[in-house]
């Protein structure tokens, strides 16, 4: 349980922040320009620079996942027996809990999860209801497997909403509509938005003028980016100068066999991945602006976050004979690419290992976070609910299902005895499963420093992810009794979570 401040909630007081969680979707783990380099994103940089950075946060591989461990603050795998959450049961949701203390309460962009966001205790919301869609023409229909999956229409304060605007960009209006709602917002009373936006999610698609600031800028391939990335982190003090990052995925070939024709391609969908996150961050750039001008930004924390890795979905590559960027065109970022924006890690979205579960994470508060901090405490995507409550301080209701993390809110003002270490050299341990179809395909089990991850097709590993973050050396042999010991806690986390789904 987490231990809150003992403060009414309901009491008009400056200790009572404004909150703004924004949510990037598919992003790689080093593409923000303070981590990778190449990406131009001066508002994420001012967050990390003028906040705290947590390099070892963990999401849970997955968008619904994800999104399910942030809204409710309780492991989807308690309430779900696969990775669709279908009903929050037995739990509530921080916007309904946030509202009744007084907060008002806004969603713009992806939600991705039972009902639509104005069930669930939003008092407005504009966005997708499901999970993608054409950035230019979210009504656009495109056959993806056997059903029509992107034929997801917009919703506005849960009635179906049309896009009548030919200038239409998902980024550009999940922002529109959020500051909207911030203008909105009752003098006296704080607000929570949740800023959840789709990009670089596929398609991969954005506006001319942001497209043409990288061109050419990745014509030398991913193994140079790769290179590149690597070098950036070391050189920001991201990482040691000893680091070893993760080997070029196996799948994906050297950049010098492509032929021209492919590496202009490739390297054209790099370009827009690029500039889907540039302008991903102008957008939060609007919204940084507008808090200044009101005077908000002092007494407002604003978190970010990515819900998973970047996506190597490359199935959904539908239009392969269209360059990238288009409102006709249906693109994936090549595996290769996928690779390189991931650095240092391997694998991707829908994989335990911590190129999936792995995502920066920021928390900015000025007063509050000093700084330029970099926080190396591991933290999890069910730390955020908890966190948001204290720092508001409010309650959460006693009658339902604890939340399973506690609050990180002395890590973020100063209050630990040891800011850049995990407390007591570890954290409570962390879980992490996926299933797809017939069984589980991944789980993992972080008790730090170790982690033991479970692949289906090549079993269980084990890594010393304080000296081995990327992964790189699998130490399930000389330790045999380190790799029972977390396999035993990730059965003990798998069997209660089953019992609480056939109690929801």
């Amino acid at each position: 349980m987490c231990s809150f401040l003992a403060i009414d909630v309901l009491a008009d007081t400056p200790s009572r922040p404004n909150i703004v969680f924004i949510l990037a979707d598919d992003m790689g783990w080093s593409d923000p320009g303070f981590l990778g380099g190449d990406i131009e994103t001066p508002n994420l940089d001012r967050l990390a620079r003028d906040g705290m950075f947590f390099p070892h946060f963990f999401n849970h591989a997955k968008c619904e996942p994800t999104r399910a461990s942030l809204m409710t603050g309780v492991h989807f795998h308690r309430q779900t027996k696969d990775h669709v959450t279908r009903d929050f049961q037995n739990v509530t949701t921080i916007a309904n809990v946030l509202k009744d203390a007084g907060y008002h309460t806004a969603c713009a962009g992806k939600w991705h999860l039972p009902g639509q966001p104005t069930d669930h205790g939003f008092d407005r919301f504009f966005g997708l209801v499901e999970g993608a869609a054409n950035h230019f023409d979210p009504d656009a229909r495109l056959q993806l497997d056997k059903r029509c999956y992107l034929h997801m229409k917009l919703a506005f304060d849960g009635k179906p909403f049309s896009v009548a605007d030919d200038n239409f960009y998902s980024t550009d209006a999940f922002t529109d509509y959020a500051l909207q709602f911030l203008g909105e917002c009752p003098s006296d009373s704080p607000f929570f938005l949740y800023l959840a936006y789709t990009a670089p999610h596929w398609p991969l698609q954005a506006p001319v003028s942001n497209i043409q600031k990288y061109g050419g800028r990745y014509s030398e391939g991913w193994d140079r980016l790769r290179a590149e990335r690597h070098q950036h982190l070391i050189q920001a003090g991201v990482l040691p100068d000893n680091f070893l990052r993760a080997d070029r995925d196996p799948d994906v070939v050297a950049w010098e066999t492509l032929n021209n024709q492919q590496q202009t391609d490739a390297a054209r969908c790099m370009e827009v991945h690029a500039a889907m996150v540039d302008r991903l961050d102008e957008q939060i750039g609007r919204i940084i602006s507008y808090l200044e001008r009101e005077g908000e930004l002092e007494n407002t924390l604003i978190c970010f976050a990515s819900d998973n890795g970047v996506s190597a979905e490359t199935r959904f590559n539908r239009t392969p004979d269209k360059a990238a960027g288009a409102v006709d065109s249906f693109r994936t970022l090549p595996l290769g690419f996928c690779n390189a924006v991931n650095t240092p890690f391997q694998r991707y979205k829908n994989w335990n290992a911590n190129g999936g579960i792995g995502s920066p994470f920021i928390a900015f508060w000025p007063g509050h976070i000093e700084g330029g901090r970099v926080n190396n405490k591991p933290i999890n995507i069910l730390d955020v609910m908890p966190t948001l409550l204290d720092a508001s301080a409010t309650a959460y209701p006693d009658d339902l299902r604890p939340l399973d993390r506690q609050s990180i809110l002395p890590d973020l003002t100063g209050q630990t005895v040891d800011k850049n270490e995990p407390t007591n050299g570890k954290s409570d341990a962390m879980y992490f499963q996926l299933k797809f179809g017939k069984g589980v395909n991944q789980k993992a089990v972080v008790q730090w420093p170790w982690k033991a991850w479970f692949d289906r097709t090549s079993g269980w590993h084990l890594y010393r992810l304080d000296r081995d973050w990327a992964e790189t050396v699998d130490l399930k042999k000389e330790n045999p009794e380190q790799l029972a010991t977390l396999i035993d806690s990730y059965d003990r986390f798998d069997e209660e979570a089953k019992k609480q789904q056939e109690r929801n």
